[in-house]
């Protein structure tokens, strides 16, 4: 709670149902203190009380938190406890202790449920229905921001630092190169490929064409060279779909020439059942670790429905993923990077062919 919403509350909450509960919540503060307990630790128990009984109609708020930070403030002018054994407490309030403490106290009061403090008072009744209804709205308003806050903070994990560029002029007077193709006319070196098709229609059995391609230095469906791919490098196929022997039957009856004249190797991650649970940040270092280690230069993943753990429909969600599959083969160094997706219904009833699901995935 700010100072601002602090104010606010002790403006809101004046009730004066039973102002006599007030004397005895700060005779507790000082009895408290007086039996040894830190002076913090009897503010900390003492404001959440008297807050909440002033939620409830009791007493006025402000005059509730005039009168402990009054008792907190006196309590360091009387003599202190000395002797052996006995630790020396400080001579002054810290500066704001009063105001922070009561800044909790009183968003700790507005998650409290009236008829309890009602009912510790010994007033079964949970207050009129408009102190119920500013309870009801205080408790909404906290969980709405605690939940605008949760998805501030998910979506700072994954943010990466903007790189500004300097003049193209500049650029363009050093020399370029040329764009490259991973996969000739199709593909260039670091792009990313949304394979999209019908259910059943050979996605798999075209991505496994082209892995097959790939680690044997030949051209894709006999045509599209493969080319610009580091010497010695690997392929990783993340297979989300096929059994792990049906999987290793489709790619053996593919994968026909002699081993030794593979030019890449080829790591098949059998994850069916499992998910990339992107953007945690942790899942997204360990992909980057394995696929470093491998020195993979392609990724496939197979398919993306069931690699997924969010909505596929949400594009929030949608986005977050994808952002961190480019974070990934950015810092992996990837040179391409291979999704196969289902289509949408449209696609089967003659409309345009399209990813399922969220309209983010097309964008990619």
């Amino acid at each position: 709670m700010t100072s601002a919403e602090l104010e606010r509350f002790l403006t809101k909450h004046v009730g004066e149902n039973r102002p006599a509960a007030l004397d005895g919540a700060v005779v507790t503060f000082e009895r408290n203190v007086t039996e040894g307990m830190s002076r913090h630790s009897a503010l900390v128990h003492a404001l959440p009380m008297v807050f909440r009984e002033a939620v409830a109609g009791c007493y006025p708020a402000r005059e509730a938190f005039d009168r402990v930070r009054g008792a907190f403030e006196a309590s360091f002018a009387g003599s202190e406890p000395s002797g052996p054994g006995v630790a020396r407490r400080r001579s002054r309030p810290a500066s704001g202790e009063v105001r922070r403490t009561a800044e909790w106290a009183a968003a700790q009061a507005m998650l409290a449920d009236v008829g309890e403090t009602l009912e510790r008072l010994g007033r079964p009744d949970k207050g009129s229905p408009d102190e119920q209804l500013e309870v009801a709205v205080g408790k909404e308003l906290i969980r709405l921001k605690a939940s605008r806050e949760a998805r501030a903070r998910l979506r700072a994990e994954g943010r990466t630092p903007l790189v500004w560029a300097e003049d193209i002029r500049a650029v363009l007077a050093r020399g370029i190169e040329p764009v490259q193709y991973a996969i000739e006319d199709l593909a260039p070196v670091g792009s990313n490929v949304l394979l999209v098709a019908e259910a059943k229609a050979g996605k798999t059995t075209l991505v496994m064409n082209l892995v097959a391609a790939i680690v044997q230095g030949q051209k894709f469906l006999g045509r599209y060279a493969i080319d610009h791919l580091p010497e010695g490098s690997s392929i990783t196929y993340s297979n989300f779909e096929l059994s792990e022997n049906m999987a290793a039957n489709w790619l053996g009856a593919m994968l026909t020439g002699d081993p030794t004249d593979d030019l890449h190797a080829l790591h098949v991650d059998q994850w069916k059942g499992s998910s990339l649970n992107l953007p945690d940040g942790e899942v997204e270092d360990e992909l980057v670790g394995q696929l470093t280690l491998r020195r993979s230069s392609v990724w496939v993943i197979d398919p993306y429905s069931a690699a997924i753990d969010h909505d596929e429909n949400s594009n929030t969600e949608t986005g977050a993923w994808v952002n961190a599959i480019d974070r990934i083969a950015r810092r992996a160094d990837l040179r391409l990077v291979v999704i196969a997706a289902h289509s949408g219904v449209a696609a089967k009833d003659g409309g345009d062919l399209r990813v399922r699901g969220a309209t983010r995935l097309d964008g990619w």
